[in-house]
């Protein structure tokens, strides 16, 4: 009797430190995830600080320029609209990562992901087309380029300039979304790293 007592004291003890190393590794893996989207957070800080200044300035241009204010006034909206949705996709609120449980906070980051995607589908084709709005809108305007519209070289110079906008607006967005998408892997593995069997990340 005393040796299986013995060994239920150990069995027991043996528990009681994997259920400790459990909570201890659960803590360590949300302080290493607590630090993986700051970047993304402060992004979206900054986006909600200076988007009213953008859209102030769009309309500033609009009425300086006599440009018709439907151009601002899309913008503005589109602006506003992109980063209410980036609240949602790209931010990682600190309390859901120190609070969710594990499981619940990959579900939530796999489906971010997919919201992601939908977003920089949808909006980035809009934003190109919003962009290229505003530029022509501006190149064709006889307050500032009136001279320079009957020069030989104005075409081709509004096409390089033009299309040398929109390429670093598209290289920008994207680098933003790839870098984004693999702050959410890196959180997942980690998630995963602790061996509970969840469903796979699409």
């Amino acid at each position: 009797m005393d040796e299986i007592t013995e060994l239920r004291r150990q069995m027991a003890a043996m528990k009681q430190s994997l259920d400790n190393y459990t909570i201890v590794n659960k803590q360590l893996i949300r302080n290493v995830m607590s630090k993986r989207p700051q970047g993304l957070n402060w992004l979206v800080t900054t986006e909600l600080i200076t988007v009213p200044f953008l859209c102030v300035f769009f309309f500033g241009i609009c009425i300086a320029l006599h440009i018709s204010v439907w151009i601002a006034i899309t913008l503005t909206i589109a602006c506003v609209i992109d980063t209410y949705l980036d609240t949602k996709t790209m931010r990682v609120p600190q309390k859901l990562i120190s609070s969710l449980p594990l499981q619940e906070l990959r579900k939530y980051l796999v489906r971010q992901k997919r919201n992601r995607k939908i977003q920089f589908l949808v909006m980035a084709p809009l934003c190109a087309a919003w962009i290229l709005w505003f530029l022509l809108s501006n190149l064709h305007n006889d307050v500032i380029f009136h001279e320079l519209m009957a020069s030989e070289g104005f075409l081709w110079a509004e096409i390089a300039f033009v299309g040398g906008t929109l390429i670093i607006c598209g290289i920008v967005i994207t680098v933003i979304y790839l870098k984004s998408q693999r702050v959410n892997d890196a959180m997942i593995n980690d998630i995963d790293s602790l061996d509970e069997s969840p469903e796979s990340p699409e």
